[in-house]
């Protein structure tokens, strides 16, 4: 029942084919669990990408998804990529462009027309945090949304059905039902901006502020994707048209 739910707010359809990213962490395994046990069961396809930064530990992660897998009787494929460490700044954007290309190779690969990803609503609120940090166009101001925008246009709907939950709601599950997970260490590492603004800025801003502090910035994202939403209601009939005086006009490199 809790899977149909899910599907059904973020506009799956029983009848998709998924393909599961699963890292190993409890987010995923938790997507797992959920579809692993929905009724009817869709065509699902676990993907595990190992990135080759963490040795023994991440082959563990590999291992941990194979066993999880051949429990529940899902096919998995586990895939490795090789990024390069020696630039820790850009190093979780990189990480993060070889996985998804891997994953959507995999999908179109074995005909899976939805990604799903477990990232959930403190994931969201940590990239927004960052967006707004580092700065951002008006369409950054608001947060990610269920769907990754343009994700389609690739062949392959990447999706995120846990948007709805916390992480600790996540956990929680987890553990009532004596399920066990991965936990990547690289999460502690403060030399990435997202483990910086998770251990560091989100719990400070709390205790200043409490938990309606928080609530008050995921509210704020939520009210900016709302006026967008709105303004591009408001305007979808109208139509774009270069001014018949363009080409005379000044270029953005004239004094």
């Amino acid at each position: 029942m809790r899977w149909r739910q899910l599907a059904r707010a973020v506009g799956i359809q029983p009848e998709e084919r998924i393909l599961v990213a699963l890292s190993g962490g409890a987010d995923s395994v938790l997507l797992l669990h959920l579809l692993a046990a929905a009724h009817p069961r869709p065509s699902i396809l676990g993907v595990h990408v190992d990135h080759g930064l963490r040795g023994e530990e991440g082959a563990e992660d590999a291992r941990f998804c194979s066993n999880l897998c051949r429990a529940l009787g899902v096919p998995l494929v586990v895939r490795e990529v090789h990024v390069e460490p020696e630039a820790a700044e850009s190093l979780e954007a990189r990480a993060r462009l070889e996985r998804y290309g891997v994953l959507i190779e995999e999908a179109r690969r074995s005909g899976h027309t939805t990604l799903v990803t477990g990232h959930h609503s403190d994931d969201a609120l940590e990239t927004l945090l960052q967006r707004w940090m580092r700065g951002t166009t008006a369409r950054g101001l608001r947060g990610p949304r269920t769907e990754l925008e343009g994700s389609s246009d690739r062949g392959v709907r990447i999706v995120r059905p846990l948007f709805s939950m916390r992480r600790e709601e996540v956990r929680r599950l987890l553990s009532d039902r004596g399920l066990t997970w991965r936990e990547d260490t690289s999460n502690r590492d403060p030399r990435f901006t997202r483990n910086r603004v998770r251990h560091g800025l989100l719990p400070l801003l709390e205790d200043w502020c409490g938990n309606e502090g928080i609530e008050n910035l995921r509210a704020f994202g939520q009210a900016v994707e709302s006026l967008e939403d709105h303004l591009a209601a408001k305007t979808a009939h109208l139509t774009w048209r270069r001014p018949p005086s363009a080409h005379i006009t000044r270029g953005t490199m004239e004094l």
